[in-house]
């Protein structure tokens, strides 16, 4: 069988089951709002915000959970509120059995915007 990994962010979220759809749909929405200028890409095979060539947002399905790249210690410190979503380096995630804490990525967002410019 041969599985061809998605090519465009609309590829990649159809691909998934209806709850992650909508939770990716949710988190690219608040991504876009604040960084309306990016244009979207697959990279490392994940859906991914990029400002002049440069990957500022990443975000992914998984089984259990969606999860948004990257994360640094940085901003664990800056956003306090993220430590329980810290999982490895770089990685936040968050579980598909709880509601998606839309205010709390929205700082994410914008501590990434923020870093990046």
């Amino acid at each position: 069988m041969d599985i061809t990994p998605p090519t465009t962010v609309e590829s990649y979220i159809a691909a998934t089951s209806d709850e992650t759809h909508e939770r990716l749909t949710q988190i690219r929405s608040l991504i876009r709002e604040q960084l309306p200028e990016a244009t979207e890409a697959i990279k490392y095979a994940m859906p991914t915000f990029v400002i002049n060539k440069h990957g500022v947002v990443y975000y992914a399905a998984f089984k259990q959970h969606v999860s948004i790249f990257p994360a640094s210690d940085a901003m664990i410190d800056a956003i306090p509120k993220l430590a329980p979503h810290r999982t490895g380096p770089g990685t936040l995630q968050f579980k598909n059995k709880e509601s998606l804490p839309v205010e709390l990525i929205r700082e994410v967002v914008a501590f990434l915007v923020e870093h990046h410019r």
